[in-house]
């Protein structure tokens, strides 16, 4: 998807621009202990590079040495305080994200959109959850009613002991016992 928006109706794909895909996790996201992994295809079986123009990168940046430019970054993407910034474009814009009227009603009307997502997906799972509970009591129900009914016909035979009509039916005797005396009355 990324070179389809890259590239011309009947561009040759010789004309695609190298593209890189940048991944910034809290954590170690990969588990080998390092702050940086650069990926890069290759074919398999020769290891041979694909050459393709496309790059991948995962930054952990719970790893990132605050000594080095890339820890610097990793440690103004985990600060609050645009002050405390190593770096003015991200000092700058958190600090109108944070500080100015326009900045604050920017972020408050963004964090609205996620909280609407949220309450939406919420809603959803709810509807889904009703449901999937709804259909499980109306199959309780209906399994209920059924052993009542196989109960009462055998009930209305006659000739049937209890203790027989609640192992067939499912029912215990003692509900057995008080299907025979609600049809009595």
């Amino acid at each position: 998807m990324i070179d389809a928006s890259a590239l011309g109706k009947g561009e040759d794909y010789d004309t695609l621009p190298e593209s890189y895909v940048i991944f910034i996790t809290e954590k170690d996201a990969l588990g080998d202990g390092q702050a940086l992994y650069e990926i890069e295809r290759c074919i398999a079986g020769t290891g041979k590079p694909y050459g393709d123009g496309s790059h991948i990168i995962h930054v952990s940046a719970s790893l990132a040495d605050c000594d080095t430019e890339l820890g610097k970054l990793m440690e103004d993407m985990r600060c609050t305080d645009p002050d405390a910034m190593h770096y003015n474009e991200l000092k700058e814009r958190t600090s109108f994200f944070k500080r100015s009227e326009e900045g604050i009603a920017i972020m408050s009307g963004e964090f609205d959109k996620i909280i609407e997502r949220i309450e939406e997906k919420a809603l959803k799972q709810g509807r889904i959850e009703g449901i999937e509970e709804g259909e499980k009591k109306g199959v309780e129900r209906g399994k209920s009613e059924s052993k009542k009914e196989v109960a009462r016909n055998m009930l209305a035979d006659g000739s049937i002991p209890l203790d027989k009509i609640a192992k067939f039916s499912g029912l215990t005797i003692a509900e057995v016992e008080s299907l025979k005396q609600s049809s009595i009355r």
